[in-house]
């Protein structure tokens, strides 16, 4: 998958399929997080992390992260918020489902724009120009999902997507 010009792109109306440069058609797609995004299959410049847009409209569509955020006890100082639980938990989540096992490659990732788009509340292309969450603020994440008074809504979190991976599968009887 590819990423077009993702700081110049925009999409002006809905192509699905368009012609490569081989005479092929190509199946194009924009997320609905974000329709400022063109992603299609070809053989040029690659990332292995497109899959993360995928997540991000799982993750949407689940509407698990909205039912964290809206459960979760968040203890911060709401003046000095300056990014909502939302955003931290989808960089967190995304980062694991996609193999970044570690809070440390964040800081790795926070200038990927395929990330900051991914993860972000905002539309458009204004997240490219938004910083992403330090590994320390995801850190915090961490111990605050940990906190006793957050463990039962994580793990109501967990069997909500369970819940609902089962029921987006095929009927097979």
């Amino acid at each position: 998958m590819v990423i077009s010009n993702v700081i110049n792109t925009f999409r002006q109306e809905h192509d699905s399929k368009r012609p490569s440069t081989m005479g092929e058609s190509v199946t194009s797609w924009s997320p609905s997080c974000n329709g400022s995004v063109h992603v299609q299959l070809s053989g040029d410049a690659t990332t292995s992390d497109a899959g993360g847009l995928v997540l991000r409209e799982a993750l949407d569509t689940s509407g698990v992260i909205d039912a964290l955020t809206y459960h979760l006890v968040d203890a911060r100082d709401p003046l000095r918020v300056r990014h909502s639980l939302a955003s931290q938990l989808r960089t967190v989540v995304l980062q694991r489902a996609m193999g970044w096992e570690d809070l440390s490659d964040t800081d790795i990732l926070s200038h990927d724009p395929l990330w900051q788009l991914a993860c972000s509340d905002a539309r458009s292309l204004a997240p490219l120009a938004e910083a992403r969450p330090s590994q320390a603020t995801l850190s915090r994440l961490i111990t605050c999902l940990s906190d006793p008074d957050n463990l039962d809504t994580v793990h109501e979190g967990l069997l909500r997507l369970a819940i609902w991976r089962l029921n987006s599968l095929p009927d097979v009887t």
